[in-house]
This record gives structure tokens, sequence and C-alpha cells, in this order.
């Protein structure tokens, strides 16, 4: 049996769809884990009424703790001798577990990877025909692919080795996972993926898309604008990428040093330019990038073994170059927005100061006329008084 886990966190939006291609899958053995982390829409409604369809479907309802623990969660309660993971906005294509599972056995492997497709509206999807080849790489192979971004033979999309979705994978694999190692709120596939590849004996690659990932950022899609956080404490982006690569050299060792660098690498540059284009650089951003980034520089600058990296390293430093710029020149608009705010409060003092001068003056004129008045009178009865 196969078991689909699919953490749901308020994609009431999306989730029909994506149940749908679940249940109409061609191999029918499955059992559906459906994980409800806390959604705030209707999406926990709606993995009971689903449930009610279906009784492949289990359905968990629990507080929200984030996608990693969602999984987590998920595979706890599964049973099958296969695990895959699914984002609930996301479809399969109607053999996705059939072709992935017969891959596992007819190869022998600890994990079959599809490629996947990337998609915004329905309208997108267009079935890919495949080659028809099948790869099967050891571990150190699958490895180098990962951390490096090289696109196997397939042309589909080069970078579909780090996700944890889009894959199935022996139970004994996923039950050696340290689930803590990828307690982040955003890049925890990147250290997920890792472990898996690191545990697996081989590796098995389709070249075809029987996934399709939605691309519109809803739900568990990484989001410049959320926060990072590692198990609860919000820290930077380049906290995250320091980690990655802390853990992987612990992980793999020296001998996967530059395979390791350059995945670091890739994501410094990846997040620089997201911090960048949400415009969210400060300046505790730019220390704790100083501070994680610039301890390894060397160790960047002497990558080998893949054609793009002084390209890399460059396009890394230029980013950084901009953020700094950018947030400079964010500080001097920011500034002199605070000065005209402070000079429009002060001419408002003083206008506001000078017509409680004017009022005062116009009082004080009025008590004048007034006793002028009052004179005026007082000298008419004594000349009256006089006359007569």
């Amino acid at each position: 049996m196969v078991s689909i886990i699919i953490p749901v966190y308020n994609v009431g939006k999306y989730l029909d769809t994506c149940l749908k291609s679940v249940i109409g899958q061609s191999y029918q053995n499955i059992e559906i884990i459906l994980v409800d982390d806390g959604s705030t829409d209707n999406s926990g409604e709606k993995c009971d009424e689903w449930s009610k369809k279906d009784e492949r479907i289990k359905i968990l309802h629990q507080k929200n703790v984030g996608l990693n623990g969602a999984r987590h969660a998920g595979f706890k309660l599964s049973s099958g001798e296969c695990i895959t993971f699914v984002d609930a906005d996301d479809i399969l294509q109607d053999n996705y577990a059939e072709r992935l599972l017969y891959t596992i056995i007819d190869m022998s492997t600890d994990v079959s990877v599809c490629a996947y497709q990337r998609f915004d509206k329905m309208d997108d999807i267009t079935y890919q025909h495949p080659t028809n080849k099948v790869g099967k790489y050891l571990r150190a192979k699958t490895l180098y692919y990962m951390l490096t971004g090289a696109t196997y033979w397939s042309k589909i999309h080069p970078s579909f080795l780090t996700n944890v979705t889009n894959k199935m994978y022996r139970r004994k694999i996923v039950e050696k996972i340290n689930w803590d190692n990828a307690e982040y709120s955003i890049g925890e596939d990147d250290f997920w993926m890792l472990e898996a590849f690191n545990i697996a004996n081989d590796t098995a690659v389709i070249d075809e898309a029987l996934y399709y990932y939605r691309s519109t950022p809803v739900s568990n899609s990484t989001d410049s604008a959320r926060e990072f956080k590692r198990r609860g404490k919000i820290i930077s982006a380049f906290d995250m990428c320091n980690d990655f690569q802390i853990k992987a050299l612990g992980l793999l060792g020296q001998s996967f040093s530059n395979e390791i660098y350059f995945r670091t690498l890739s994501l410094y540059d990846y997040y620089i330019s997201r911090y960048i284009q949400a415009e969210r650089f400060n300046d505790e951003l730019l220390m704790s990038l100083r501070d994680n980034f610039l301890p390894s520089v060397e160790c960047y600058t002497n990558i080998k073994r893949h054609p793009i990296d002084k390209k890399l390293l460059v396009s890394v430093k230029r980013n950084g170059a901009i953020a700094l710029i950018t947030y400079k020149l964010q500080q001097q608009v920011d500034y002199a927005r605070a000065l005209e705010v402070q000079n429009e409060n002060q001419s408002e003092n003083l206008h506001e100061i000078i017509n409680k001068q004017q009022r005062e003056i116009d009082m004080q004129q009025q008590e004048l006329l007034s006793a002028r008045a009052s004179v005026r009178r007082l000298v008419s009865n004594i000349k009256r008084k006089i006359i007569k």
C-alpha cells in the first residue's frame, strides 16, 4: 500500500481539485492522510466532507505547527510500505502513484522521482510526452545532482530534486529521517531531502512530469513576506543558509564540500534577490548577511567542478551590493520623509501658536473696547448730572 500524505493549511480554494486528482489515481491501493494544520478557512470542513466520500481518507485536525510538523504527524498515522507527500494546492497525474511505485519495485531502489511542471491556472497544464528514460543513481551521484542543481538529462524542470514532493520513498527511509533538522518555516525541504538522499542507497529518476506544482503563492509556498522561523524562533534567511552549510558538512563531510558550498551560495543568491524584491532589507538583515556570508567567502571563491560557480559568486556579491545600496537609498528617502513630516508638524505647531496668540490679542482688544465703552458711558452720565 502507498500512503499519500497531504498537509492542509488554508487551501480551501484549491483542495477539491487536488483531492480529485489523488482519489482518481490508477493505482487504488492507497491511503490518503489529510493533516489539517490549524486552518482558519473552510479547509478543515472540506477535509471532513471528503472523508465521508472515500473510506481511504484519514483526517487529523491539529493546531498549526508548520509544514514539516504536519508532514511528520501524517507519517506517524500512515501504514503504507511506500510514502509520498503532496502539497494541498498541487495536482497529480492519474498514474503518478503507479509509476513511482513500480519504478521502485522494478528497479529495486529506495526512492523514485518524477519531474514536475509549474502552473498558475488549470489551462497551463499540458501533458509532457515521456521519453521513457529512467535513470538509477547511487547515493553519491544523487547528492551531487541535488546540491549542484544539475538536470540529469531531463529538460522538464532543473530543480526537482530539492523538493520533498514529486517523490516516493520506501518507508524505511522516512523512518530514519531526523525531522527536527527540518524545523524551519521556509526552506525546510532542503534539509529534509539532504537527509533522505544521504540515507537512500539509490534513487530512480523518471523523465516525465507526473506532478503539477501550483506556483501561485498560497499556503505552504515560499513567500518573501513570511517570517523565517527555526523551531518557532524568528531568524533571517541568511541564518538558514548558514545552518544548511553547517549541517550538510556535518552530515556528508569534506568530500562533498564543493557541492555544499555551491548549494549554500545558490541559497544566498536566491534569498538576497527575494529580500531586494520585497524591499525588506534593514540593518539587522545586512548584519546577518555579513555575519553568515563573509566567513565562508574564501571557500565559495575556491569552489571547483562546476561551470557557473564564479558567475554565481559574482551574482551574490552583486546582489549583496545592490541590497546595501538599495537599503541606504531607502534610508535616505525615509530620513527625508521624516524631516518633511517634522517640518510639517513644526509648521502646524507654529501656526497653532500664532492662532492662539491672535485669539488672545483679539480677546484683549474686545476687553479694551468694552472698557472704553464703559468709560464713555460713565463720562456721559457725569456730564448729565453736572448740567442738571
